[in-house]
């Protein structure tokens, strides 16, 4: 059966009068305008790919951040990296762990198993102890989000 037909066609419409139809193409497309087809499909999509994500102005520069521990792998992770932050803050603070915890309104035990990694400082204990140790707003910043991903991941 050929692919291609241009014999027509009368067909008779819903008013009664008759028109003149021609199917010029019938079956599936063959595998030449397939792989065409799917050529200009993938050019389209690469110039698009660089127009996107070609960048139009200059990178602002790098903004230096302190080094944090690396985070261990699992749901302690990031557990175990607020706690090393929070002993990290108070030793730069110059408190001992009795006067940060008296500052903070928080027990000694109860500060030691934030800093021991055993238990998570809801948001209330994590914003007393950043007050207590007086830490800048971006170590702030970046302990209510480890504090937060670290709820998020229990």
């Amino acid at each position: 059966m050929p692919r291609f037909s241009v014999r027509p066609q009368l067909r008779r419409l819903s008013d009664g009068s008759v028109t003149m139809v021609r199917d010029h193409f019938r079956g599936n497309p063959s595998p030449a305008a397939a792989i065409g087809l799917g050529a200009a499909v993938l050019v389209v999509l690469v110039i698009l790919g660089i127009i996107f994500l070609w960048p139009s102005s200059p990178e602002p520069p790098a903004v230096s951040v302190a080094p944090v521990a690396a985070a261990p792998a699992g749901q302690a992770g990031q557990s175990a990296r607020l706690a090393t932050s929070l002993r990290d803050a108070r030793e730069e603070s110059g408190m001992s762990l009795e006067r940060a915890a008296a500052q903070a309104d928080l027990s000694q035990e109860t500060l030691s198993r934030f800093e021991r990694g055993t238990l998570l400082p809801n948001a209330r204990e994590l914003d007393a102890l950043c007050e207590a140790y007086e830490v800048t707003p971006e170590v702030r910043n970046e302990l209510m989000d480890l504090q937060w991903t670290a709820a998020g991941s229990r």
